[in-house]
């Protein structure tokens, strides 16, 4: 039964990630997003990682490939993302960035 949630829990937020990349990829442009390359994504150990690695394991992302950045402690990835450094977070949400947002510019 654990088993079953978290792969369908996986599966759920997997297609999610690769849906929110995949029109951001396409907004405003012609091109194909260059699944060649990893999605690098923080997220923390327990349960995100977990979940995302579940994932790649059961062939729930179809082309895309991760590199999973596992977090612990008090780290901005928004900063991150913003930087270049990483291509998403896991535990974005509109409450989150909209929050973020307002304290930053750019």
């Amino acid at each position: 039964m654990f088993r079953r949630l978290i792969t369908t829990t996986a599966a759920l937020l997997a297609t999610g990630l690769v849906l929110t990349g995949c029109g951001a990829a396409n907004s405003g442009s012609t091109s194909t997003p260059d699944t060649s390359k990893p999605l690098r994504i923080m997220a923390d150990v327990t349960p995100h990682s977990l979940l995302l690695k579940e994932a790649q394991k059961e062939g729930l992302l179809g082309d895309v490939k991760l590199d999973i950045t596992e977090i612990s402690g008090d780290i901005d990835p928004n900063q991150l993302v913003e930087s270049g450094d990483l291509d998403a977070n896991f535990f974005q949400h509109v409450p989150y960035l909209t929050d973020w947002n307002a304290k930053h510019t750019g």
